[in-house]
């Protein structure tokens, strides 16, 4: 059965900032607060979600003494790597805000950016997402020849395979209403590279209205992305995704025949 979001209507708050992280020491404290800044300065009612993906390195301790250090930091640790896919659905079932927002935590995509997230979202989005393709995005450090091939090529066969319309597919930085970030997770089960897909596919076959915005975006030369061996794991991820779409799991209800 898939894992479907609790609702929380009780305490819902204003924004939620997911950020999962595996191995991420060097930069997770920054990213931190960079976003506990953002809420302040906006004066804005949210929280920060950090979900430690079975690190390592101590990134976990560092989430766990952040939330220490701040009430408006929460941290989820899992003991083992499960893959970024199953830390976001994680973060995004327990996250209170009406607005929730997901990002990487080298914050290859500033938390700033979230300023082109929230009129898009009032205007009527229920899901926002990041795209680098757009003649307004700002790319300020280019990814290696390498890694833009790859990149290519994966964002070609989405396409090709599962019909998917977004100009950026692997942007690490989407957002949700609350209510359709129910209904997109509780259908979404892709726990590896390739949940990026799943998301926008789901999105799809639900009818939702999905904005893309150009964001302003820096490549990570520490990045945990590794493009050949990540390939093949991507390739089957999206084999997977299309059996189920064909299957009618991403339709509404389909979550109740999901394994």
């Amino acid at each position: 059965m898939s894992e479907n979001v609790p609702e929380n209507d009780a305490c819902a708050i204003g924004l939620s900032i997911v950020i999962p992280a595996y191995n991420e020491r060097a930069c997770l404290r920054g990213a931190v607060l960079a976003a506990l800044s953002y809420l302040d300065d906006r004066d804005l009612d949210g929280e920060v979600i950090v979900v430690n993906d079975g690190s390592t390195d101590g990134t976990g301790e560092i989430a766990d003494a952040l939330a220490a250090e701040h009430e408006r930091v929460r941290a989820e640790d899992h003991e083992r790597n499960r893959g970024k896919g199953h830390a976001v659905r994680h973060g995004v079932r327990h996250a209170r805000g009406d607005v929730i927002v997901f990002l990487d935590a080298d914050l290859a995509t500033p938390v700033g950016e979230i300023d082109k997230v929230l009129p898009a979202i009032e205007a009527g989005a229920q899901m926002v997402v990041g795209t680098r393709q757009h003649p307004d995005a700002e790319i300020e450090h280019a990814q290696p020849p390498l890694r833009r091939f790859m990149g290519g090529a994966f964002r070609s066969l989405a396409r090709t395979m599962l019909g998917l319309r977004a100009s950026d597919i692997t942007c690490g930085f989407k957002a949700f209403t609350r209510d359709t970030a129910h209904r997109v997770f509780a259908l979404a089960t892709i726990d590896g590279w390739a949940f990026d897909a799943e998301l926008l596919l789901i999105a799809q076959r639900l009818g939702l209205r999905v904005v893309e915005v150009p964001v302003r975006w820096a490549d990570r030369r520490d990045s945990r992305v590794r493009p050949l061996r990540n390939a093949l794991e991507s390739w089957r991820q999206l084999r997977l995704i299309r059996r189920r779409m064909r299957e009618g799991a991403y339709e509404p209800g389909g979550a109740d025949h999901q394994a």
